[in-house]
């Protein structure tokens, strides 16, 4: 909201001339309420979907629910900012592995953006981990540790949401164990 308790709208859309030809503009106020003026670009359909989702993105930065565009946030940025927090509030025991795991399933799964992770690639690599023979423990240790992070990147407002949230753990009782 706004200083008054305004809504902000959905700005000012129209079609101007310009020296290239006809384009659809965006004057609109983002979520700390700074003015923004936008070419969203010749056909109006295509621009009025950019304009959706410009002012649904400021729409969920301005309620709190972390900034969306950190959806296209490479992962490889993700990493060592995590690393290094995790390190200043865990023991050295408990990171020793972290890294490494993170790091197999983000080369195994190859998603280059946090909205490039879907969950039925990390399913996929869960189970070719058990084809070579892993636990259901060790399996969800490496699904674990990603998830871990992307729950951290939430937290700190580095994304909006989890790709993984759903995503639930392998059972690890007594008839899953191997010795």
């Amino acid at each position: 909201m706004t200083k008054l308790g305004r809504s902000l709208g959905s700005g000012k859309f129209r079609r101007e001339d310009r020296g290239g030809g006809a384009q659809w503009i965006l004057d609109y106020k983002d979520a700390s309420g700074k003015r923004h003026r936008q070419a969203l670009g010749p056909d109006k359909r295509v621009a009025e979907r950019r304009r959706a989702e410009i002012i649904s993105q400021r729409d969920l930065e301005e309620g709190g629910l972390g900034p969306i565009e950190g959806q296209s946030r490479p992962v490889s940025e993700l990493v060592p900012l995590y690393l290094d927090d995790l390190r200043h509030r865990v023991g050295e025991s408990q990171i020793a592995n972290v890294p490494g795991r993170i790091e197999r399933v983000l080369r195994a799964i190859r998603a280059p953006r946090v909205r490039d992770i879907k969950p039925i690639d990390v399913i996929r690599f869960r189970n070719e981990l058990l084809k070579e023979g892993a636990s259901n423990r060790t399996a969800n240790l490496y699904v674990d540790a990603l998830k871990a992070m992307l729950n951290w990147a939430v937290r700190m407002q580095l994304i909006a949401e989890n790709p993984l949230r759903n995503l639930s753990r392998l059972p690890t009782g007594a008839e899953h164990q191997r010795h």
